[in-house]
């Protein structure tokens, strides 16, 4: 018997299978795809800073996995435009599927097991999970299974809420200007959609929204639109998290961890870096339970006080956003901010970013 089950192979799998292999604790992990990375479901924005956090930063650079780097964000709703620029970071477009077999790799170079292809069928609360026929149990079993949750859902009493995306990426020979800026559109009534320059005349678009049926025909409007002629290279897809995290990670000898758990930004359903983070606080748990120090509820108190303020922030205003027509506001609080606005802040953990900008918008009203 293992002392750890990881179910789903995942960027969250991988990171916490890699950091609990590193700390000599026997890890299983089973993924139902044949290849690690594959389906891509993520844009694969992610801070320097918050790569750099992971302790990744360094291994992305040198394997060449940043498709483009970006300082400029541009918001846009209606009429109106402005442009956040960041001071002393930058964000990456990064290549997920070579991020996850990174991890993947990292992991099974200190010791962990991976079963490809194989689909678990049901995880129970006594560290036991089924796949086909067959039984397997370890002292613990995490669900990194992703957005969906669909295991989770025999224990969890409350699933939080997700929109399904589509993302395309395009090649565009254009004379519209870009200027490698990541431009952001609140032109959805439950989120937003947005193009990111990824390399040369190549381009990835998204939209996620459940009252957008055709999202294929979305995006190729909006690609004809502000990049007119393109070809499509590339399709993928998936859920977002942008309801917070479950009230509960833990149950019985069962713990969530990434999108499973909801640990992603209720703004922007970003979830790399949170993930990361998690699956360290998971990784040094799991070690103090095994040798009987805390018991497993450790994880969520921890995860609570680390990013417990941020997540009600952000929460707070995403309900205030959407509570009626997002574009009309948005419309309104960006007429109230200079066109560009040079801000320092923390890409991942927005507290003060909400600050500085109701301090220019108090300047400039």
């Amino acid at each position: 018997m293992s002392d750890v089950i990881i179910v789903g192979g995942g960027f969250a799998g991988n990171f916490l299978a890699y950091k609990l292999a590193d700390k000599g604790i026997s890890v299983k992990v089973f993924e139902e795809h044949r290849t690690i990375g594959y389906p891509s479901h993520c844009s694969g924005l992610v801070s320097r800073k918050g790569l750099s956090r992971l302790g990744i930063l360094q291994e992305i650079l040198s394997r060449g996995m940043v498709l483009s780097a970006h300082r400029c964000l541009r918001i846009r709703a209606y009429n109106k435009s402005r442009i956040i620029q960041l001071s002393g970071d930058e964000l990456f477009v990064i290549d997920r599927p070579s991020l996850d077999r990174l991890l993947f790799e990292k992991a099974v170079n200190r010791g962990a097991e991976y079963y490809l292809g194989e689909k678990v069928s049901a995880i129970e609360k006594d560290g036991c999970i089924k796949i086909r026929t067959k039984h397997y149990r370890s002292k613990i079993v995490v669900d990194a299974e992703g957005a969906a949750k669909k295991l989770a859902r025999g224990f969890v009493s409350r699933l939080t809420e997700t929109i399904p995306a589509l993302q395309i990426d395009v090649s565009a020979r254009s004379n519209k200007k870009t200027d490698g800026i990541i431009d952001i559109y609140f032109n959805t009534p439950d989120f937003f959609s947005w193009i990111i320059p990824i390399g040369d005349n190549v381009f990835r678009l998204g939209v996620a929204s459940r009252w957008i049926n055709d999202k294929y025909k979305f995006l190729s409007d909006l690609a004809k639109v502000k990049l007119g002629s393109f070809k499509v290279i590339n399709i993928f897809g998936g859920l977002v998290n942008t309801g917070g995290p479950l009230d509960k990670f833990v149950f019985g000898k069962v713990a969530l961890v990434g999108d499973a758990a909801g640990q992603t930004k209720p703004t922007t359903a970003g979830g790399i870096v949170w993930s990361g983070i998690s699956a360290c606080l998971l990784a040094k748990v799991i070690e103090l339970n095994i040798s009987g120090y805390v018991n497993m509820s450790a994880y969520e108190r921890l995860w609570e006080k680390l990013f417990g303020s941020h997540v009600l922030l952000m929460s707070m205003i995403r309900k205030i956003l959407y509570l009626g027509n997002p574009q009309t506001k948005l419309n309104f609080l960006l007429s109230l901010l200079p066109s560009v606005i040079t801000v320092s802040f923390d890409y991942d953990f927005q507290f003060d970013l909400i600050q500085k900008l109701t301090m220019y918008s108090r300047k400039n009203h």
